[in-house]
């Protein structure tokens, strides 16, 4: 339930949201409303103008402004909440001839100095301004004049402006980020963020990829305590067998975990948790060395262990394996291992994305790239990475 100039919002009334990706003017019409709004500068929001006395509700620097000039004296309220995060948000501006107060969801500012306001005004709602030519690019909607609704669908269909539809859609509505990339709407564009993949690129689809020969080694000495996480990820290509592909444990225990191919291709782990439980199982219906790349994944949690193949469970386990939290230093890859490796995910860390905050240190003559396609052999030394 939304409260917007005094009054409330039933939920039984018919929400009806536009969605504006900026440059045309859309309406004439006075305004208090709720913003979604995403990427906003100093770019006005609501213009109310009249011959001597602008009242524009800006957003500066990600917060609302709300301004009235009158014979140009400006009386300006502020309200310190940022509203650029692409959530929705409640707006309440009210200007009287007591002054002016400003409310952003839970937060109101006031600005109490006497105003002349006159009774007859325009006003311009998400558009350009005649300022700066810059508007809003966002999602507008339970837009109230003085307690009363405004039909914003019906305007929109009658009005045909440029830019402007209805529904909250935006540019983030096909979902055009891969592998789990987190799309981030601006409503007039959108970007696509990586960060919690091991992926890179404007669409995610980058995969970070290293081919590595016989006597190399990957490891990680000591990872940061704030990248450690119950669940880990590789993805590999290999014609190799009976060689370990990960091997982890604690650097102030015995707790340990190994996850290897057998000799016939298949996969292996081992985990102990530095007590007495010890588990091994094998899986066998897939070949994983078999020239193919395979995407392995697992996560650990107090009531099970879990590991997948190519999004197929191969392991499914019951039991406490909460220590693998514990695990801070890693070894990627045994000397015997020749093939590929990507999709490298260790913890919340991306070693191969970036091996810097990774702490990874690597050693031996490695193909650095797509594994199929523009590999570049480089010369990697650990002091790189020290």
């Amino acid at each position: 339930m939304k409260t917007l100039n005094g009054r409330k919002v039933s939920k039984k009334e018919k929400k009806i949201e536009i969605d504006v990706d900026g440059g045309e003017s859309i309406l004439p019409m006075q305004v208090d409303c709720a913003i979604k709004e995403n990427q906003m500068g100093e770019d006005t929001v609501v213009t109310r103008l009249s011959h001597q006395l602008t009242s524009p509700l800006q957003v500066q620097d990600g917060r609302i402004v709300g301004e009235v000039s009158i014979g140009g004296e400006l009386f300006e309220v502020k309200n310190a909440k940022k509203i650029n995060d692409g959530e929705w948000h409640d707006i309440h501006w009210d200007a009287s001839r007591m002054g002016q107060s400003l409310k952003v969801d839970n937060n109101e500012e006031e600005n109490r100095r006497n105003l002349v306001l006159p009774h007859t005004l325009n006003w311009t709602i998400g558009a350009k301004s005649d300022r700066n030519g810059i508007g809003l690019a966002g999602v507008l909607r339970n837009v109230y004049l003085n307690g009363n609704g405004l039909p914003l669908g019906l305007i929109v269909r009658e009005t045909n402006s440029n830019g402007i539809h209805e529904g909250e859609k935006g540019k983030c509505d096909n979902n055009p980020c891969s592998n789990g990339g987190r799309c981030v709407d601006h409503y007039d564009s959108y970007s696509c963020d990586c960060s919690l993949t091991p992926f890179g690129g404007d669409h995610c689809t980058r995969d970070y990829s290293m081919w590595i020969g016989a006597n190399s080694s990957l490891f990680i000495p000591w990872q940061n305590p704030s990248l450690t996480s119950l669940c880990h990820r590789l993805a590999i290509k290999t014609l190799s067998k009976n060689v370990t592909l990960l091997r982890s444990r604690s650097l102030f225990g015995e707790a340990s975990f190994n996850l290897s191919l057998t000799n016939t291709g298949r996969i292996s782990i081992s985990a102990h948790d530095g007590l007495s439980s010890v588990k091994s199982e094998t899986f066998g219906p897939i070949n994983i060395s078999n020239d193919i790349t395979h995407d392995i994944s697992f996560c650990a949690s107090s009531t099970t262990f879990k590991l997948m193949v190519d999004d197929n469970i191969a392991f499914n386990i019951a039991g406490n394996y909460s220590y693998f939290k514990s695990f801070n230093v890693w070894q990627l890859l045994d000397e015997n291992f020749n093939g590929c490796l990507s999709r490298l995910q260790i913890g919340s860390s991306f070693p191969l994305k970036d091996p810097l905050i990774s702490r990874l240190k690597i050693k031996g003559d490695i193909k650095y790239g797509r594994c199929l396609s523009s590999i570049v052999a480089v010369r990697y030394d650990s002091a790189m990475y020290e």
